[in-house]
């Protein structure tokens, strides 16, 4: 089918029924007889046109001048036909967010990869995907078999938290230049202000309808107990009722049920927030709710959230200080003092203990200086860093001496008073942490104060966030796991929730890796091919976004067309040099035609 590049010549075709108009509009002549046609010689008959009406003659001069007139307004038109051996180039960007699974086997993502395979069957497009989650990513080369583009379409999951649909177009534009068409599929219409494009066409495949699901999901140790948290929203315009269910997923077992299921009661609109105590022996568990329109969102699992012991060591000379340090450490919980494999070592001597490599003790070093000196303000604090959180010195005397510079090198200064450094830290080759302060203990009134067990609150707890293992075991999908690591190794084996597992090399002691899955992912060190002495670790992922979840915006439309200039010129080749070469011989014709007519005209004897 011809594409027309400028449509508005076609008011050319008028000129057909004009020329019709002047066959049609003829004069009615009488025969007369002369003697001789030598005064008539240079007068040509006139036998076209005239006042008087009469039935339509259409002679071959005729035809022909009416075929030149459309083949010459067809022309003008700029018409262009798709080249045979060529496909249009298409980017199709993917949403990649849950929603899209809603509906289960009448899914958007199902009813969108039957649409694309349907457009590659015409044979006329070439497709490149693109999948927009939380970050868009080129998933195929350039595609042309529908069953090579459905092999491909499998590893499009639809597991991220959200659809980031601008960032998809955004790389789709730089991935096809300036003549690739883009085909943007998701489950619910633009927004009334959007601005689609001329090459963009966003077609959506999503339904409308109710949903309840978990939009948040937590595990927390308090004391000797562990509390669940769950908040779920029902996203209906009408209440409705729902069933919690939670089961106590065991290795090599059926789930054990913890309890009689809960019935809820769920307003329309309504956002319920459960608080559920479990006894801490429980592993890990599997909250779910009924099956409704998106099942995706009714299911969480949440692992244990082991206790955290930091071991602690001190190695103080000074009783007094000794006495106002323990009395701080023994109230702050989850501390276990040792003498030997500490975690942290407070010390007041002069000079550190030699660490080996391996070891992943940090130290707090208590320096006591002379001459002392006494600081009221105005101090420099840092209150960027975990160690300084919950500062306030104001009133408060600290007094330090200066004989030594603590600070330069690679030390960051986290207090001072003036351009004398009272804290600062620094971090060796191994990723540990040394922190060293400036202190007297006999005329300061930090330690009477407030500020004191603030302090080494701190520090335990910034201890406690770089110990072995994962920091936070339940995450949401889209967020990163922190896994802090012990020397040694030289890669991190990762086991997705699928089954599928790779290698990360290790680059220091801390590392974030992006959780892409829902379920229960586990990592370990390993060196070379045997497992590293390490212990195996899990974290858990769950997909909970409300704005994925609320349905009830989700529907099918098609917006947009594909009228860049710029890629019809690439993708349509022009015929009007055909047409008007046709224009041409059909002029040629009418030129010998008339040329033998006037021949005979001239040998003639009489004029009719």
């Amino acid at each position: 089918m011809p594409i027309f590049s400028l449509p508005m010549a076609l008011f050319g075709l008028l000129s057909l029924p004009t020329l019709a108009g002047i066959y049609w509009l003829r004069n009615r002549y009488r025969k007369r007889t002369v003697s001789s046609l030598m005064l008539w010689h240079s007068v040509t008959p006139a036998k076209e046109g005239g006042t008087r009406v009469n039935r339509l003659q259409t002679p071959l001069l005729f035809l022909l001048e009416l075929l030149v007139l459309l083949l010459l307004v067809l022309a003008a038109t700029g018409p262009r036909m798709l080249i045979s051996s060529s496909r249009l180039p298409v980017i199709v960007v993917l949403d990649d967010s849950f929603s899209m699974l809603a509906g289960g086997d009448e899914s958007p993502r199902r009813a969108a990869i039957e649409s694309i395979r349907r457009r590659l069957e015409t044979g006329r497009y070439t497709m490149r995907f693109i999948t927009a989650g939380d970050e868009a990513r080129v998933i195929s080369d350039d595609v042309t078999d529908p069953d090579e583009a459905e092999a491909l379409l499998a590893n499009w999951r639809c597991q991220s938290p959200r659809g980031s649909l601008p960032r998809g177009i955004s790389l789709a534009l730089e991935v096809g230049g300036e003549i690739a068409r883009i085909l943007l599929v998701t489950d619910h219409p633009p927004a009334e202000n959007a601005a689609i494009g001329e090459r963009v066409q966003w077609h959506a495949f999503g339904k409308s309808t109710s949903n309840i699901g978990f939009v948040g999901a937590s595990r927390t140790t308090r004391k000797d107990d562990q509390m669940c948290l769950f908040e779920i929203v029902n996203f209906s315009d009408s209440p409705t009722t729902a069933e919690l269910k939670l089961e106590w997923l065991v290795d090599g077992a059926d789930p054990a049920p913890i309890g009689s299921p809960l019935k809820l009661k769920l307003r329309a609109d309504e956002k319920r927030d459960l608080f559920i105590p479990v006894t801490p022996s429980i592993g890990t568990i599997r909250a779910s709710l009924g099956d409704d329109a998106l099942d995706t969102d009714n299911q969480v699992v949440l692992l244990r959230q082991e206790p955290r012991a930091v071991r602690v060591s001190l190695g103080l000379n000074d009783s007094q200080l000794t006495r106002h340090i323990q009395h701080v450490i023994r109230v702050i919980p989850g501390i276990e003092i040792v003498t030997t494999k500490a975690d942290l070592l407070i010390t007041d001597a002069e000079k550190l203990p030699t660490l080996n490599e391996h070891a992943a003790t940090w130290t707090s070093q208590l320096i006591s200086e002379d001459p002392t000196s006494a600081y009221i303000g105005p101090f420099v604090v840092d209150h960027a860093h975990p160690l300084t959180t919950g500062f306030s010195l104001e009133g408060l005397v600290w007094a330090a001496g200066n004989a030594n510079e603590m600070s330069g090198g690679n030390h960051r200064s986290l207090l001072a008073a003036g351009n004398v450094t009272l804290l600062d830290v620094r971090m060796d080759d191994v990723e540990r942490h040394h922190i060293r302060m400036r202190y007297r203990l006999d005329a300061s009134t930090l330690h009477a104060s407030n500020v004191w067990p603030v302090l080494f609150f701190n520090l335990v707890d910034w201890r406690r966030a770089h110990l072995p293992g994962v920091e936070h075991p339940n995450l949401r999908v889209g967020e990163s796991v922190i896994i802090n690591l012990t020397a040694g190794g030289k890669a991190l084996s990762i086991t997705q929730p699928d089954g599928q597992s790779r290698e990360q090399p290790l680059a220091g002691r801390r590392l974030r890796i992006p959780a892409e899955q829902p379920g229960i992912a586990s990592v370990k060190i390993v060196e070379d091919d045997s497992p590293f002495k390490s212990p195996e670790w899990q974290y858990a992922a769950n997909l909970l976004d409300g704005n994925e979840s609320n349905l009830r915006s989700a529907g099918a439309v098609e917006v947009g067309d594909w009228s860049n200039a710029k890629a019809l010129r690439w993708s349509y080749q022009s015929v009007a040099w055909s047409m008007g070469l046709l224009a041409a011989v059909m002029l040629a014709l009418h030129l010998m035609f008339m040329a033998r007519r006037s021949s005979r005209t001239d040998g003639g004897g009489g004029v009719s």
